[in-house]
């Protein structure tokens, strides 16, 4: 598996390797907590990309979005779950 590119983090909610998703069980303030440090992180390269054009830092922006994306699917795939048990 190839190492993790600078300023892209795991972030909990995401799938993980082997397809599994949040359950209920899962705390997501932790996970938002995750996603902002990944917005956090990769704010360099978004500056990078854009005032700089360094393509490479676009990838990495691209990437991190993807990752936020499918986390806040989750997040809000777990809040509609919460919600319905309760």
């Amino acid at each position: 598996m190839a190492p993790q590119p600078e300023g892209v983090l795991r972030i909990t909610g995401a799938p993980k390797s082997n397809g599994e998703k949040m359950n209920n069980n899962t705390t997501t303030p932790g996970t938002l907590s995750e996603m902002m440090a990944l917005l956090e992180s990769v704010q360099t390269d978004y500056s990078k990309f854009y005032n700089d054009g360094n393509l490479s830092a676009g990838t990495r922006v691209r990437k991190a979005m993807q990752t936020l994306k499918t986390s806040a699917q989750d997040v809000r795939t777990h809040v509609q779950s919460t919600k319905n048990n309760r």
